[in-house]
């Protein structure tokens, strides 16, 4: 199934100010609308390379807000355990 990046739909469910960017809501954790555009665009090309399970899946997350804030969160936690794998592998190079 080939699918053109202008058929993504993208559902905005968070305010939005002039530069495009979701508003931040009193404590919420908000994916930006662009990143979540691009995510859509990601699904469009999965599902062109062939990979339309994944590219199903990232376009049904990029529509859904508590999934992106998942995302968000899995991403920052993911980093956060790199990083700190890291500085562990540094300060025992140091001994």
């Amino acid at each position: 199934m080939h699918v053109e990046p202008s058929q993504v739909e993208f559902s905005a469910r968070h305010p939005i100010n002039t530069t495009g960017n979701s508003v931040a809501l009193p404590n919420a954790s908000t994916v930006p609308n662009n990143v979540a555009k691009k995510l859509g665009e990601l699904g469009v090309l999965f599902c062109n390379a062939g990979d339309e399970e994944v590219g199903q899946l990232l376009q049904h997350i990029c529509n859904n807000p508590d999934q992106l804030s998942s995302l968000r969160a899995a991403i920052l936690e993911e980093a956060l355990l790199l990083l700190m794998s890291r500085r562990s592998y540094e300060k025992l190079q140091k001994l």
